[in-house]
């Protein structure tokens, strides 16, 4: 139990702001983050309810669109736009890169792009389109999804490739990803999957298509950017977060 509490804390101190006693010491590197992988779905499931119960009060006071608009902020607030700027510095890299060092050299910058900008901008736009064209019944199950198959996608698309970089952090992290941290975010997948059926039966089939988007989506994307860079980076996976959930939306509207 110690073990498991400390995973999951690991893994919300550490895709979120919000805070939890670990067990024992504290973190010590990327090593014992990729061990606390498999949490990630359920910190997205968390941050999920959270947004949800946002819409589901919300929605009684406030038109849908600035009721989306204060989505946005409360997640860039508990995630510290951690998954954002690593869309912002993919897209600088992948595109201002021809070669992989020079693009893995634009990733690292923290000065975000032309390129960077952009990316943010059109994904949100669509994003903020795509959730306003939802009904206002099923919104806040759509929007409880959306963090949920986000942080599934890094999990699933991390475990299927190596790092890009021969050193550092991030290559203790992508490394450390294998087939314990891809079971329990599947188990715990199947368990939400379960949820539905049982709450929320006639949303099935609309989680079921978004979710199969999101995870082609980002395993195609992710095998994309590892051919060109030999493999991923950190920033790929924040990347590939936001990529997934746009992917839902997409999903969504397919079913």
């Amino acid at each position: 139990m110690n073990t498991v509490w400390r995973n999951f804390s690991t893994a919300l101190t550490f895709l979120t702001i919000i805070p939890l006693p670990l067990r024992g010491k504290n973190i010590t590197g990327c090593g014992e983050l990729a061990a606390a992988a498999g949490y990630f779905p359920l910190v997205g499931a968390l941050l999920g309810l959270i947004f949800g119960g946002i819409v589901f009060i919300g929605r009684l006071f406030l038109p849908t669109a600035p009721l989306i608009g204060l989505i946005f902020i409360a997640n860039f607030i508990l995630t510290r736009g951690l998954h954002i700027d690593g869309l912002s510095d993919t897209a600088d890299g992948l595109v201002g890169g021809m070669e992989k060092e020079r693009s893995l050299e634009i990733m690292r910058d923290s000065v975000i792009g032309a390129m960077g900008a952009s990316a943010v901008m059109f994904l949100y736009a669509f994003k903020f389109g795509a959730l306003l064209a939802i009904k206002t019944s099923v919104l806040p199950l759509v929007v409880f999804c959306l963090p949920f198959c986000g942080r599934w996608a890094m999990v699933f698309s991390g475990s299927l490739f190596g790092a890009a970089r021969k050193e550092g952090l991030g290559r203790q992290f992508i490394e450390g990803l294998g087939f314990r941290q891809l079971f329990g975010a599947a188990l715990i997948v199947t368990i939400v999957a379960a949820g539905f059926f049982y709450f929320a039966g006639s949303f099935l089939p609309q989680f079921l298509s978004g979710f199969c988007s999101a995870t082609i989506i980002s395993v195609l994307f992710a095998a994309w950017a590892a051919r060109r860079l030999n493999g991923l980076t950190g920033d790929l996976l924040g990347a590939i977060d936001e990529l997934a959930e746009a992917a839902l939306l997409f999903g969504v509207f397919l079913c």
